[in-house]
């Protein structure tokens, strides 16, 4: 494409990276939930109060980090671990 046609399709709101935005609007209700509860310490079964349930993306950036389901981004890892990430969690005995 030229710079031209470029510019045009970012004008109309062009998605380049599609799989970047979602992740980024599933990062927004991770980071109103350390604000609320101070840490990444999701229950597997939480949901917002609109219905989206984090604690399973969260568990599944667990999963992607150790490299399953695609992997993770440096720059996803790091916003992730600015929030206090642990990746490895036990369950208590």
């Amino acid at each position: 494409l030229s710079a031209s046609q470029v510019a045009r399709l970012e004008a109309l709101g062009m998605v380049w990276d599609a799989l970047e935005v979602n992740w980024a609007a599933s990062y927004g209700p991770l980071q109103v939930y350390v604000k609320e509860h101070g840490d990444c310490f999701v229950p597997q079964s939480y949901q917002t109060a609109d219905g989206f349930n984090l604690g399973k993306w969260v568990n599944t950036q667990r999963q992607a980090y150790k490299g399953n389901k695609g992997g993770l981004s440096a720059s996803q890892v790091a916003r992730l671990e600015a929030l206090g990430m642990v990746w490895e969690v036990r369950t208590r005995s």
